[in-house]
């Protein structure tokens, strides 16, 4: 990647593209990857499961590879940093032979590897030369999907400070207001008990704090740095199935008289057993129901906005502000 036109001291970039891939290699450091034949290319980023290796085969979900770009800097390139997003479900990440970081423990197989899907800053100390080499090291035993999930950027070292603290401060703040309105919303429905908007309207709130804690930035890791991959993971599916229910409960409750009270009792309990589901199974398993239930996402969605539709025909009071 040819980086010599750019301002590394202005702007974070983002290092997608075709990267050297090597398939179930972990080698400690980059130029041991210089002896080996690589298996092609790989396009970053984006999940390894179904791609096709030089020899024919397909691989799956599980495994570990290593992955190596060379990039050429500006002369006047200003100490760098890295940031990287969650991967599937373990990286490290070298610059020129040397361990910069990571996030779990990449490993051969899911006894030696520990998954921890964390975003990382991670700084090179030195000021680079002309040329950087990078070889971002993946293992996955512990999801569906394995690979590269969010690419890697580069920048200066006060960019990319000021980038995670701005993206972190945005969550926070985001998280913060969701609690708040949660909070309160559940408050008014202890003093005022036949109030079910707010109960539903603070049920929500709750569903979306708890899954926007545990996606992007996971801020439940950095509040709470105990907290292991099994625990966060399954929250973040928990309030993934529950979500569209209750926002689809939410527009019941606003625009009685449209929806069949039993498409609700049907939902929360599939939502129920697929919670319980994820609970009793390992992630590598729970983690396929996603896709199945990604349509049930759609379906509430679309039969939420039908009843705003009708409730709007009927000229029904707010139908036309919660349709905005």
């Amino acid at each position: 990647m040819d980086l010599r036109s750019h301002n590394l001291r202005s702007q974070m970039i983002r290092l997608d593209g075709e990267w050297e891939f090597f398939w179930e290699r972990l080698p400690d450091a980059s130029i041991d990857l210089d002896a080996q034949q690589s298996d092609g290319f790989f396009r970053f980023p984006f999940t390894w499961n179904g791609h096709t290796l030089a020899d024919g085969r397909t691989i799956s979900g599980n495994g570990f590879a290593s992955f190596r770009l060379r990039i050429l800097l500006p002369p006047d390139c200003p100490p760098l940093a890295f940031r990287i997003k969650e991967q599937a479900t373990a990286f490290r990440l070298f610059v020129d032979g040397r361990l910069l970081g990571g996030s779990g423990t990449v490993g051969h197989s899911s006894a030696t590897s520990i998954p921890h899907t964390v975003p990382a800053l991670l700084i090179l100390e030195d000021t680079p030369e002309r040329e950087l080499t990078l070889v971002l090291q993946v293992s996955n035993f512990h999801h569906r999907n394995g690979g590269i999930w969010h690419g890697l950027y580069i920048g200066s070292q006060p960019n990319a400070l000021k980038y995670v603290q701005s993206v972190r401060m945005r969550d926070t703040f985001l998280a913060g207001i969701i609690f708040i309105i949660c909070i309160y919303h559940g408050g008014l429905f202890a003093m005022r008990r036949k109030d079910r908007l707010s109960l539903v309207f603070a049920w929500f709130c709750f569903v979306i704090f708890f899954r926007h804690m545990t996606t992007g930035e996971k801020l439940l890791v950095e509040v709470f740095p105990f907290i292991e991959y099994g625990v966060y993971v399954r929250i973040e599916y928990i309030t993934f199935f529950f979500v569209g229910v209750l926002g689809l409960h939410l527009i019941d409750v606003l625009f009685q008289g449209f929806l069949h009270r039993n498409v609700l009792r049907i939902l929360y309990a599939m939502a129920g057993m697929l919670s319980i589901a994820t609970v009793l199974l390992p992630a590598r398993q729970f983690s396929w129901i996603t896709p199945f239930w990604q349509p049930v996402i759609l379906g509430a969605m679309m039969i939420s906005i039908y009843i705003i539709f009708r409730a709007i025909l009927r000229d029904m009071e707010n139908a036309k502000t919660i349709l905005i």
